[in-house]
């Protein structure tokens, strides 16, 4: 896992190609060293946006730094893939909130793996509905408003991959892990530091228009 966030973007085009073109990851090279593995099922998970952050603005309105608007780069997977992202196309998502609802389902549901992730698509869509549903009762500017979003899923998985589980509920005895402990304890972290901001930004801060802090002040990449 890596985190490709990349900080203070700025207008100028060329330094970003340049910014992105050396620190960002490519899928394509991601998904084609899975297939050199030879496993049946081959998963990759994305939780990140899915519109294009990178748009700079100009005279004649915005433009885009990496060329298509509001879509990754088109992905070619091999047969017996599953390329599951946090949110559909062309939307935004909230921090952390399709991790931690994809691995509870992982280590709780017992499910195959479809139904583990359309039981995460419909958690995260019902969540992320009245998480903006609340902040635009509350007024909070634009920028600073949780959004409603929708995971998705590109499935090439064969016959044989279908019946796959990732965890037996029945056979672990010991209680909740420690690494779902400790993503447990970050998101409540990291929804604690929202809430302050977000109340912070309704006593003191006028609502923001364009620009790129404000387009990336509460999402996850």
């Amino acid at each position: 896992m890596r985190d490709t966030d990349i900080d203070a973007i700025s207008s100028d085009v060329n330094r970003m190609k340049r910014r992105l073109g050396n620190e960002a990851l490519s899928l394509q090279d991601l998904v084609d060293s899975l297939d050199t593995t030879g496993a049946k099922v081959k998963l990759v998970v994305l939780d990140c946006c899915r519109d294009n952050p990178l748009e700079a603005a100009s005279p004649g309105g915005t433009r885009s730094v990496v060329g298509g608007r509001s879509r990754l780069a088109q992905v070619t997977p091999p047969s017996g893939t599953l390329i599951s992202y946090s949110a559909d196309a062309g939307q935004k998502a909230n921090d952390g909130l399709f991790t931690a609802v994809l691995a509870e389902e992982i280590e709780s549901s017992g499910l195959p793996i479809l139904r583990v992730f359309a039981s995460t698509r419909q958690k995260v869509r019902e969540i992320s509905t009245a998480w903006a549903a609340e902040d635009a009762a509350k007024g909070l500017p634009l920028a600073y408003r949780r959004v409603r979003h929708e995971p998705a899923e590109y499935n090439k998985l064969d016959l044989s991959g279908l019946d796959f589980i990732f965890s037996d509920p029945g056979g672990n005895e010991t209680g909740e892990s420690a690494e779902m402990a400790e993503l447990r304890r970050r998101i409540a972290e990291m929804e604690a530091r929202e809430a302050e901001r977000e109340s912070a930004m309704v006593r003191t801060e006028p609502e923001k228009e364009g620009g790129f802090g404000a387009d990336l002040g509460m999402e996850g990449t």
